[in-house]
């Protein structure tokens, strides 16, 4: 069987890959997919075929990545990365991107919806975002979660080089810049909505952000 439809409840898995020619699709607003154990953040969505999000909620404690050949629609629905647990041993590893698309994908349509990444990487040598496709104009992009105060080793935080050159709306909301949860913008950044930075949050710039409606 290769492809697999989400209608209604809570789905919980270890870890997913999607096998090239496989598709699996996120439909409905009464379904939650969660990846990993709530103490975890290394599960792995590991994507060479065809994920569609058109509603739902996509919980990843852990990262998610597209590899390439691999196939991403999403227009509406929501993701959120939930990846350091302070410890390395129960966070994403050292050096990889908790949302990673690489270079030479059939596909990435990111037109509507939210990426929520509710803490930055904890290895020094990670990034939260290593994508070089844009994100859609209606898209959001959430970067923290109230009440978590969870580190990062990496002194940019929610930011680096690897970011898209264009997203929709932004949303700072880490509710503190200690421990490195600010993001530094590094790279120039269109942004086609509104950005905002909440109460307690952080924003570096060493490059420009252009909001641009």
């Amino acid at each position: 069987m290769n492809r697999v439809n989400f209608f209604a409840g809570t789905a919980n898995v270890s870890a997913l890959r999607i096998s090239a020619g496989g598709t699996l699709n996120n439909n409905t607003a009464a379904h939650t997919l969660r990846l990993g154990q709530p103490d975890e953040g290394f599960a792995l969505l590991d994507n060479y075929g065809t994920l569609t999000i058109a509603n739902g909620n996509l919980y990843v404690n852990g990262r998610v990545r597209f590899q390439a050949a691999s196939v991403f629609n999403m227009s509406g629905g929501k993701i959120t990365i939930d990846a350091n647990r302070v410890i390395p041993q129960m966070s994403a590893p050292d050096g990889a991107a908790l949302f990673e698309a690489a270079a030479g994908m059939n596909t990435f349509n990111f037109s509507n919806g939210t990426l929520q990444i509710n803490d930055p990487p904890l290895g020094a040598l990670s990034q939260a975002l290593s994508c070089p496709y844009d994100f859609g104009n209606n898209s959001t992009l959430v970067l923290g979660i109230p009440g978590s105060l969870n580190s990062s080793k990496n002194p940019d935080g929610f930011g680096g080089l690897l970011f898209p050159n264009k997203i929709g709306k932004l949303i700072i909301d880490a509710g503190t810049r200690n421990g490195n949860r600010q993001l530094v913008n590094k790279k120039a950044l269109t942004v086609k909505g509104s950005a905002e930075v909440r109460t307690g949050s952080g924003l570096l710039l060493q490059a420009p952000i252009t909001v641009n409606q």
